[in-house]
Protein backbone atom coordinates (compact mmCIF):
# COMPACT_ATOMS: atom_id res chain seq x y z
CA UNK A 1 0.00 0.00 0.00
CA UNK A 2 3.45 2.23 0.30
CA UNK A 3 3.23 1.66 -3.34
CA UNK A 4 -0.18 3.42 -3.64
CA UNK A 5 0.44 6.36 -1.95
CA UNK A 6 4.41 7.18 -3.39
CA UNK A 7 2.51 7.05 -7.24
CA UNK A 8 -0.32 8.80 -6.24
CA UNK A 9 2.08 11.77 -5.49
CA UNK A 10 4.69 11.17 -8.61
CA UNK A 11 2.24 11.21 -11.00
CA UNK A 12 -0.25 13.51 -9.20
CA UNK A 13 1.48 15.96 -7.12
CA UNK A 14 2.01 18.98 -9.60
CA UNK A 15 -1.54 18.58 -10.69
CA UNK A 16 -3.09 18.62 -6.63
CA UNK A 17 -0.50 21.78 -6.09
CA UNK A 18 -1.90 23.78 -8.51
CA UNK A 19 -5.28 22.85 -9.00
CA UNK A 20 -6.07 22.07 -4.97
CA UNK A 21 -4.36 24.84 -3.67
CA UNK A 22 -3.79 27.13 -6.69
CA UNK A 23 -0.23 27.07 -6.67
CA UNK A 24 1.93 29.11 -9.73
CA UNK A 25 3.62 27.20 -11.72
CA UNK A 26 6.78 28.45 -9.97
CA UNK A 27 5.70 27.95 -6.62
CA UNK A 28 4.77 24.38 -7.13
CA UNK A 29 8.16 23.97 -8.67
CA UNK A 30 9.55 24.39 -5.56
CA UNK A 31 6.35 23.06 -3.26
CA UNK A 32 6.41 19.55 -5.44
CA UNK A 33 9.82 19.07 -3.98
CA UNK A 34 10.07 19.23 -0.34
CA UNK A 35 7.52 16.55 -0.18
CA UNK A 36 9.92 14.20 -1.92
CA UNK A 37 13.03 15.98 0.20
CA UNK A 38 10.54 14.55 3.41
CA UNK A 39 10.45 11.32 1.72
CA UNK A 40 14.16 10.86 1.15
CA UNK A 41 15.01 12.08 4.74
CA UNK A 42 12.57 9.49 6.53
CA UNK A 43 13.94 6.92 4.37
CA UNK A 44 17.73 7.75 5.62
CA UNK A 45 16.82 8.39 8.94
CA UNK A 46 14.81 5.13 9.50
CA UNK A 47 18.02 3.22 7.95
CA UNK A 48 20.14 4.89 10.09
CA UNK A 49 17.43 4.54 13.45
CA UNK A 50 16.69 0.61 12.52
CA UNK A 51 20.16 -0.51 12.23
CA UNK A 52 21.18 1.60 15.36
CA UNK A 53 18.98 -0.45 17.42
CA UNK A 54 19.34 -3.63 15.94
CA UNK A 55 23.55 -3.17 16.11
CA UNK A 56 22.91 -2.38 19.67
CA UNK A 57 20.73 -5.20 20.53
CA UNK A 58 18.25 -2.75 21.84
CA UNK A 59 15.78 -3.91 19.24
CA UNK A 60 16.05 -6.69 16.97
CA UNK A 61 14.79 -7.30 13.80
CA UNK A 62 11.50 -6.76 14.57
CA UNK A 63 12.01 -2.79 14.64
CA UNK A 64 12.02 -2.38 11.43
CA UNK A 65 8.74 -3.87 10.79
CA UNK A 66 7.78 -1.36 13.66
CA UNK A 67 9.13 1.43 11.96
CA UNK A 68 6.87 0.46 9.08
CA UNK A 69 3.80 0.03 10.75
CA UNK A 70 4.64 3.23 12.62
CA UNK A 71 5.92 4.97 9.17
CA UNK A 72 2.57 4.33 7.77
CA UNK A 73 0.35 5.62 10.62
CA UNK A 74 1.88 8.15 10.85
CA UNK A 75 1.63 8.90 6.85
CA UNK A 76 -2.08 8.15 7.16
CA UNK A 77 -2.05 11.18 9.52
CA UNK A 78 -0.05 13.19 7.58
CA UNK A 79 -2.36 12.85 4.94
CA UNK A 80 -5.29 13.52 6.77
CA UNK A 81 -4.28 17.08 7.87
CA UNK A 82 -3.54 17.41 4.27
CA UNK A 83 -6.81 16.77 3.01
CA UNK A 84 -8.05 18.94 5.78
CA UNK A 85 -5.76 22.06 5.54
CA UNK A 86 -6.98 24.97 3.61
CA UNK A 87 -3.64 27.22 3.41
CA UNK A 88 -1.38 25.98 0.67
CA UNK A 89 1.69 26.24 2.67
CA UNK A 90 -0.03 23.97 5.98
CA UNK A 91 -0.83 21.87 3.20
CA UNK A 92 2.76 20.94 1.80
CA UNK A 93 3.99 21.01 5.58
CA UNK A 94 1.69 17.75 6.56
CA UNK A 95 2.58 16.46 2.96
CA UNK A 96 6.11 16.72 3.72
CA UNK A 97 5.68 15.02 6.88
CA UNK A 98 3.29 12.52 5.34
CA UNK A 99 6.00 11.26 2.65
CA UNK A 100 8.21 11.31 4.97
CA UNK A 101 6.63 8.98 7.48
CA UNK A 102 6.43 7.15 4.39
CA UNK A 103 10.14 6.91 3.90
CA UNK A 104 10.38 4.84 6.54
CA UNK A 105 7.89 2.41 5.01
CA UNK A 106 9.53 2.05 1.72
CA UNK A 107 13.75 1.48 3.92
CA UNK A 108 11.79 -1.20 6.46
CA UNK A 109 9.95 -2.53 3.18
CA UNK A 110 13.33 -3.93 1.07
CA UNK A 111 15.29 -4.95 4.08
CA UNK A 112 12.35 -6.88 5.58
CA UNK A 113 12.69 -8.97 2.62
CA UNK A 114 16.38 -9.51 3.50
CA UNK A 115 15.65 -10.77 6.81
CA UNK A 116 12.85 -12.71 6.14
CA UNK A 117 14.46 -14.20 3.05
CA UNK A 118 17.58 -15.19 3.88
CA UNK A 119 19.10 -16.79 0.47
CA UNK A 120 15.80 -16.00 -1.20
CA UNK A 121 16.02 -12.06 -0.92
CA UNK A 122 16.25 -11.61 -4.60
CA UNK A 123 12.72 -13.64 -5.21
CA UNK A 124 10.98 -12.30 -2.31
CA UNK A 125 11.96 -8.57 -3.33
CA UNK A 126 10.99 -8.99 -6.74
CA UNK A 127 7.33 -10.09 -5.99
CA UNK A 128 7.43 -7.58 -3.21
CA UNK A 129 8.31 -4.62 -6.15
CA UNK A 130 6.05 -6.69 -8.52
CA UNK A 131 2.95 -6.70 -6.24
CA UNK A 132 3.67 -2.97 -5.24
CA UNK A 133 4.58 -1.86 -8.67
CA UNK A 134 0.76 -3.38 -10.04
CA UNK A 135 -1.00 -1.43 -6.74
CA UNK A 136 1.31 1.56 -7.77
CA UNK A 137 0.14 1.49 -11.12
CA UNK A 138 -3.58 1.29 -10.39
CA UNK A 139 -3.05 4.10 -8.13
CA UNK A 140 -3.18 7.21 -10.85
CA UNK A 141 -5.98 5.65 -12.85
CA UNK A 142 -7.49 5.22 -9.22
CA UNK A 143 -6.73 9.25 -8.04
CA UNK A 144 -7.72 10.30 -11.57
CA UNK A 145 -11.62 8.83 -11.19
CA UNK A 146 -11.79 9.95 -7.62
CA UNK A 147 -10.56 13.64 -8.10
CA UNK A 148 -13.08 13.66 -11.32
CA UNK A 149 -16.38 12.76 -8.95
CA UNK A 150 -15.25 13.81 -5.43
CA UNK A 151 -13.01 16.25 -5.55
CA UNK A 152 -9.01 16.34 -4.09
CA UNK A 153 -9.50 16.15 -0.34
CA UNK A 154 -11.74 12.56 -0.97
CA UNK A 155 -8.60 11.65 -3.34
CA UNK A 156 -6.50 12.10 -0.57
CA UNK A 157 -8.12 10.28 1.92
CA UNK A 158 -8.20 7.21 -0.58
CA UNK A 159 -4.37 7.33 0.13
CA UNK A 160 -4.70 7.64 3.91
CA UNK A 161 -6.85 4.51 3.49
CA UNK A 162 -4.93 2.38 1.68
CA UNK A 163 -1.68 3.70 3.98
CA UNK A 164 -4.46 2.42 6.97
CA UNK A 165 -4.51 -0.99 5.13
CA UNK A 166 -0.85 -1.25 4.83
CA UNK A 167 -0.43 -0.43 8.57
CA UNK A 168 -2.41 -2.92 9.59
CA UNK A 169 -0.56 -5.83 7.11
CA UNK A 170 2.27 -4.72 9.12
CA UNK A 171 1.24 -5.97 12.38
CA UNK A 172 1.20 -9.70 10.82
CA UNK A 173 5.07 -9.02 9.14
CA UNK A 174 7.45 -11.05 11.28
CA UNK A 175 11.00 -10.51 10.39
CA UNK A 176 12.23 -12.15 12.97
CA UNK A 177 11.24 -15.83 11.35
CA UNK A 178 12.77 -16.68 8.68
CA UNK A 179 10.60 -17.79 5.63
CA UNK A 180 11.63 -21.19 5.62
CA UNK A 181 10.97 -21.45 9.22
CA UNK A 182 7.10 -20.52 8.78
CA UNK A 183 6.60 -23.11 5.98
CA UNK A 184 8.29 -25.78 7.88
CA UNK A 185 5.87 -24.67 10.73
CA UNK A 186 2.92 -25.12 8.55
CA UNK A 187 4.03 -27.90 6.81
CA UNK A 188 1.70 -30.79 7.70
CA UNK A 189 3.40 -33.52 9.64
Amino acid sequence: MAGYINYVFLAWLPVYLMEAHQFSLKQMGFGAILPELGFAAGNMFCGVASDYLIGKNIAGSKARAWFAGLGMLFCCFGLCLTALAISKWATLIWLTLALGFLGFTMNSSWTTCSDIAGRYTATVSGWMNFVGNIVGGAAPIITAWVVTRYGWRAAILAAATAGIIGAIFWIFVRPDVPLKHRFLEAAPR
